[in-house]
């Protein structure tokens, strides 16, 4: 299985790709995915740049921390050479850094959580019922401790 991250501006760090392409090997063994060649694009914006894509497209006027955009069925092939088309994810820098820092939280283990978030939209979890969230949130807790960072949801 192949993984492709299409970083998508010139603000993305060697650090954040590795721990991104990390996260994603450990995430995709986890949860049993497809064994295929699959890609995605990431992109980290501002809070300026991340308003107007929510007020876009979930008509809400404010920033948010990420938006997932997923590309249909990522178990079916639906791009070239059999590569799926997984999706793209948006990912407010500033909004990382205020909540890391409101929580206490290291930075790049908020972004990572944030990503692994992204992306578990994009492989049909959701968190529009409170049954759908426990369970998307137990994933994103068993996947971040194989990563070594600690409960994003426990109190500190």
């Amino acid at each position: 299985m192949k993984i492709e991250i299409l970083f998508k501006n010139q603000i993305i760090d060697n650090k954040i790709k590795r721990l991104f392409n990390k996260a994603l090997k450990v995430a995709v063994s986890e949860l049993n995915l497809p064994n295929k060649d699959f890609e995605l694009s990431v992109m980290l914006v501002d809070n300026q740049y991340m308003k107007k894509l929510n007020k876009k497209y979930r008509n809400h006027n404010t920033s948010t921390n990420v938006l997932s955009f997923p590309q249909g069925n990522y178990a079916q092939t639906n791009g070239v050479k059999g590569i799926n088309l997984m999706g793209d994810i948006v990912i407010c820098l500033d909004k990382i850094r205020q909540e890391s820092n409101r929580n206490s939280r290291d930075f790049y283990d908020h972004l990572l959580h944030i990503f692994l978030h992204g992306f578990l939209h994009l492989v049909g979890y959701t968190h529009d019922y409170d049954d759908d969230a426990k369970i998307m949130e137990s994933e994103e807790i068993k996947i971040l401790s194989l990563l070594k960072v600690m409960n994003p949801y426990s109190v500190i």
